[in-house]
């Protein structure tokens, strides 16, 4: 059981190894799981957050990117979309939050984590062309 105790980055990797998903711990000391997806997997006493980052094309324009994701946000609700830049380029944000409450299995957060793939597949469409 995850609880607002033992959330550590540690705990979560076992728990997705367990489940055969590739996991690394970055230098930044964030949990990244791979299966269909790259997917940052911060963490909290209060949620688990599940984050995907999608770089865009050189050269992609910053206003057709922020009206794709309202008219994805608007459409689909989740997973939330946002994006990031830096002067140069842009990226998209896909994430979603699981709230620990008095504590969550660890096949709900297993589970979670392939919802979320499912609802990437359903978000990526809105961003055809717009990403690498």
């Amino acid at each position: 059981m995850i609880t607002r105790e033992n959330h550590s980055t540690e705990y979560l990797r076992s728990i997705f190894e367990t489940a055969f998903f590739d996991c690394i711990v970055d230098k930044d000391g964030d949990l990244i799981v791979s299966s269909g997806f790259r997917v940052i997997v911060k963490s909290n006493p209060t949620f688990v957050q599940l984050i995907a980052v999608f770089p865009c094309k050189k050269g992609s324009s910053w206003l057709i990117l922020l009206e794709t994701i309202n008219k994805m946000n608007l459409e689909l609700n989740t997973p939330r979309a946002y994006a990031l830049t830096d002067s140069f380029e842009h990226a998209l944000v896909l994430d979603y939050t699981l709230a620990i409450g008095e504590g969550i299995t660890a096949k709900a957060l297993v589970e979670t984590l392939r919802f979320y793939e499912s609802l990437i597949r359903t978000a990526l469409p809105y961003y055809e062309g717009l990403l690498r």
